[in-house]
């Protein structure tokens, strides 16, 4: 998502606010943040309103809604490809698999292993899941096994030892 994008959509979120708090939010300096109000300003996306000596209120012009709104079905748009071009490389990988072969999903249960586990569930390959290397240490016949994992930080483990393994990252 984009700087303005993101500014635009915490100021519509709170249109009361510091510039301060909304660098916070967004993850932005506070120069970027005033920078990037001065270019809305000006370019007629937003209005500031004062409401006190110490506080402002920024409001969307109809040109900000517009621009919020195509920014925000931009990114959707954008996310979705991705995820289904996303689903498509797994789905590839996944059909080279053994049948003999023992997968495991080997790392955090975060939003990429969601997407992973439910490719293997509707591809119908069967898996398990470790999140730690001790747990992987006490599985059995590591030459049966093959890794699935998408945690950088794992792969030197995985090298050290040698486990065969996909790393998912390298595909996307």
């Amino acid at each position: 998502m984009d700087k303005q994008l993101l500014l635009l959509r915490e100021l519509h979120l709170n249109p009361v606010t510091t510039q301060r708090d909304i660098a916070k939010a967004v993850g932005l300096s506070l120069g970027s943040v005033n920078e990037l109000i001065k270019q809305m300003v000006n370019m007629g996306i937003l209005k500031i309103e004062k409401i006190s000596q110490k506080k402002v209120m920024y409001n969307l012009t109809s040109l900000g809604i517009t621009q919020r709104a195509k920014g925000t079905y931009k990114y959707i748009s954008e996310a979705y490809a991705f995820l289904k071009e996303l689903n498509k490389r797994i789905d590839g990988l996944m059909s080279n698999i053994n049948e003999d072969r023992i997968v495991v999903l080997f790392g955090e249960y975060d939003d990429l292993y969601d997407i992973i586990k439910t490719r293997l569930d509707n591809n119908g390959i069967q898996y398990i899941t470790i999140n730690s290397y001790e747990g992987l240490k006490l599985l059995s016949d590591k030459n049966k096994l093959l890794l699935i994992v998408w945690n950088p930080e794992n792969i030197p483990l995985l090298n050290d030892d040698n486990y065969d393994y996909i790393d998912i990252l390298s595909y996307i």
